[in-house]
């Protein structure tokens, strides 16, 4: 009798691979896209290029498009069709036909059917980063690093002092202790004439510690603003009064590796005249993610607002255009000539940084040049 209820018990399993939860996640994650995110958007945008991530699980499976309606492929054989829901903005209706098309592709899959619990945290992961690159779908309650990163190990936060007076401050990352550990080194040297801040390789991460500390350098002014998918819902950041550095010059350098919050910095120190930036065009991710809890445990960070300069300019997609530009043909290392030659050059591409020392030599000449006697 045992040995039956168990063979029902497993049959019923194999008959019946996708999960109620699921569907609720799939639902949760279309309404959010369709009402949350930044930008209007189509729950299709989302839906279509996570349905055709099933071959990242079975290369043999394929998702057609034609307009009107989603066709699943499995080696190059029909196995059904469905038509798109009428109301292409019910997320409970593209719930319904993503997993309608999961269950016909695990019919026609053994690889599919074997690992049907991470079916949906695979193309939802794929698919959001489809949709929106600064979005991510995390399947479970770790938080991986910044797409920006390079992967590698860095220290948050060292500190030197070079010739002539001039410190050397390199933040790896923006998190709550950034703001103080960099006031505590400027506060250690009172001496100082000038400072490199080195933000290359940096992912970003707290905003609120980035328009911190843009505001120690500046005396009042604006450090950024924030505008969510509302046209009344933005939010202006100041600068308080008292510049820590007493005006003493700035060279911020960045790279291709220098994202989010880290550009906020370097952007706003270079608007307000505050910073030379130097090195290589950033990342380009002026963006706010909302953080989401969903009812398989797992998160989406979606992207629910826009971060823009003291100008109005739009960081994301954009990236931080360097003063001074040390990456492509370059005829000399001399960093006098550099600066004299590549100063608001109009073209500079994204490279990573984080190794080079000509990006050093040209921020310490050029506060070697501007340091007030």
């Amino acid at each position: 009798m045992k040995r039956l209820v168990c063979f029902t018990f497993l049959s019923l399993l194999k008959a019946a691979p996708v999960y109620a939860g699921d569907t609720e996640v799939l639902e949760q994650v279309y309404q959010l896209v369709r009402d949350e995110y930044v930008l209007p958007a189509k729950i299709e945008q989302l839906a279509v290029p996570s349905l055709k991530a099933l071959k990242e699980i079975d290369s043999r499976i394929r998702v057609g498009d034609d307009g009107g309606r989603l066709s699943l492929y499995a080696n190059g054989r029909l196995q059904t069709t469905q038509r798109k829901p009428e109301n292409r903005q019910d997320a409970k209706a593209w719930a319904a036909l993503t997993q309608k098309l999961i269950k016909a592709a695990q019919k026609a899959s053994p690889e599919l059917m074997r690992k049907d619990f991470e079916i949906v945290d695979t193309i939802l992961a794929y698919g959001i980063k489809d949709f929106d690159v600064d979005s991510t779908y995390y399947p479970d309650l770790e938080l991986s690093r910044s797409p920006a990163s390079s992967g590698k190990v860095l220290r948050a936060y060292s500190e030197r002092v070079m010739d002539n007076g001039i410190l050397y401050v390199r933040l790896g990352a923006m998190n709550k202790f950034s703001r103080e550990a960099l006031a505590t080194g400027i506060r250690k040297y009172p001496a100082v004439k000038g400072l490199i801040l080195d933000l290359r390789g940096n992912p970003g991460g707290a905003f609120k510690q980035a328009v911190e500390i843009a505001g120690m350098f500046l005396d009042g002014g604006i450090v950024a603003s924030v505008q969510g998918k509302e046209d009344d819902s933005v939010e202006i950041y100041d600068a308080p009064d008292g510049d820590i550095l007493g005006d003493k010059p700035i060279a911020v350098l960045i790279d291709g590796q220098t994202a989010s919050s880290a550009e906020v910095l370097a952007g706003t120190l270079q608007e307000q005249s505050r910073a030379v930036v130097v090195g290589a065009r950033s990342y380009g991710k002026g963006s706010v993610q909302k953080l989401t809890e969903l009812p398989n445990h797992s998160r989406l960070a979606l992207t629910n607002a826009l971060v823009f300069l003291p100008s109005g300019k739009k960081v994301a997609g954009e990236g931080i255009m360097p003063d001074i530009c040390t990456v492509g043909e370059l005829e000399t290392t001399d960093p006098e000539k550099i600066i004299q030659r590549h100063k608001k050059t109009a073209i500079c591409v994204r490279q990573e940084r984080g190794s080079s020392d000509l990006d050093i030599d040209v921020a310490h000449t050029y506060l070697q040049q501007n340091i007030k006697n």
